[in-house]
């Protein structure tokens, strides 16, 4: 399986070299590459997004949702096998389940429900569909509501990413919108580090279904903050 997914980072490498160009227009790439200023020097790209009231509300999210999401990486193989008795096989079906609904929202759907309803009310819904499947699974009696759960979550996560990505280069300028998609990816990052550390620490003290919980609890906060981002705009 490793060698597989090195393969598969490999072929993407030499894609982006032979396919992706630069998309950012002559005039923005010359003052990307202009001699930073003392306050450049000084605060970065990173200070002025956390100055940014659209900015860094909506690296909130991106942290709340990255993280919620993540609850699941260290604890749904235990809660499976344990509460509804799955075998390691079932969870790895699950997961392969998981990773076909996320690919399929993101290829065939998420353009279409943008389009519609616009990137803010996706990423509203993809972050109302986790909470959703967050609650199911801590409540779901049975494998099936459980693998549900698991899906609506899979789901959330292929609407989510596309639609914030558009939210957060459209509140950018122009020539920084690479470094403060940066920003905005390493906030999820961090949610990605340290939740799956917390749901290992709930799941043994505070019950099996108390990760899923706290999932769900912490969007909304997010909710918060993404209502408030998009009413600056």
């Amino acid at each position: 399986i490793g060698y597989v997914a090195a393969g598969l980072d490999l072929l993407a490498t030499i894609l982006a070299l032979l396919f992706i160009r630069e998309s950012l227009p002559a005039r923005a790439a010359a003052a990307a590459n202009a001699p930073p200023s003392p306050t450049d020097i000084q605060h970065g790209v990173l200070a002025r997004s956390l100055r940014d009231p659209v900015l860094w509300r909506l690296g909130a999210v991106h942290l709340l949702f990255a993280g919620s999401f993540s609850m699941i990486d260290s604890v749904v193989p235990l809660f499976a096998s344990r509460v509804h008795e799955f075998t390691p096989r079932d969870v790895g079906y699950t997961f392969m389940l998981m990773g076909t609904v996320s690919t399929l929202m993101q290829a065939l759907l998420v353009g279409r429900i943008t389009q519609r309803f616009g990137p803010f009310n996706a990423v509203l819904a993809s972050s109302g569909l986790l909470f959703a499947g967050h609650g199911l699974i801590a409540l779901a009696p049975n494998s099936v509501l459980l693998v549900a759960g698991l899906l609506l979550l899979a789901a959330a996560f292929g609407l989510f990413v596309a639609p914030s990505s558009s939210i957060v280069a459209t509140a950018a300028a122009e020539h920084e919108r690479g470094a403060v998609l940066g920003v905005f990816q390493g906030a999820g990052n961090l949610g990605r580090t340290l939740t799956p550390l917390a749901a290992g620490v709930l799941f043994t003290q505070a019950g099996m279904a108390s990760p899923f919980v706290a999932g769900a609890l912490m969007l909304l906060p997010a909710f918060v903050f993404a209502i408030a981002a998009h009413g600056r705009q």
